[in-house]
């Protein structure tokens, strides 16, 4: 048995300790050849004013050019809708390629090529047929012959996008009919 009068306790040391600075106690300089290290607490004020001023500034200079801030994640007006061609490069041509003709740098993945978007008006008599690109953007391509298709449905999305305003939606998708029917090839 072992009698707690028997026991010393001596401190951990790390091998790293001798390398440590001795810690300062608040509101005392420690001299380093010839400059003063200032204590933590006064850099940190220091940095915070230094913040504080510099966020005065963009506040009155905000103020001076009469802009205003708007509410919520995005600074858009509230019935904005994107282009035909922004919205293209954003949700198409990952797959169907910047020009829409089905050689995006996600194509060599896909089980089935994407279709080339430049020339639907040429396979439909030289007549771009939006009503059945607005219904295939809308509700999809329809179901495959293998299985589902990998052609996202847009309609959802971009309600969920829009919050359920429908005619943003129908905007959407009227955008970017007008910018597929734009790069058509003649």
């Amino acid at each position: 048995m072992i009698q707690a009068s028997s026991l010393s306790v001596t401190p951990h040391r790390h091998a790293c300790d001798a390398a440590r600075s001795p810690i300062i106690p608040f509101g005392v300089t420690k001299d380093i050849g010839n400059s003063k290290e200032q204590p933590m607490p006064k850099r940190a004020i220091s940095v915070l004013v230094f913040l504080l001023g510099v966020g005065a500034v963009g506040f009155l200079n905000l103020e001076a050019t009469g802009a205003t801030r708007q509410e919520g994640p995005s600074q858009l007006p509230p019935a904005y809708v994107p282009s035909g061609h922004q919205m293209f490069k954003e949700y198409c041509a990952a797959c169907h390629g910047a020009d829409g003709k089905g050689r995006g740098p996600v194509a060599a993945s896909l089980r089935v090529v994407p279709a080339d978007l430049a020339t639907p008006a040429l396979r439909y008599g030289g007549t771009f047929p939006e009503e059945y690109v607005t219904h295939v953007l809308r509700f999809g391509p329809g179901f495959s012959a293998h299985g589902s298709s990998e052609m996202p449905v847009w309609g959802p999305i971009f309600r969920d996008l829009e919050h359920y305003k429908e005619a943003a939606v129908r905007q959407r998708i009227k955008n970017l009919c007008d910018y597929l029917e734009s790069i058509q090839e003649k």
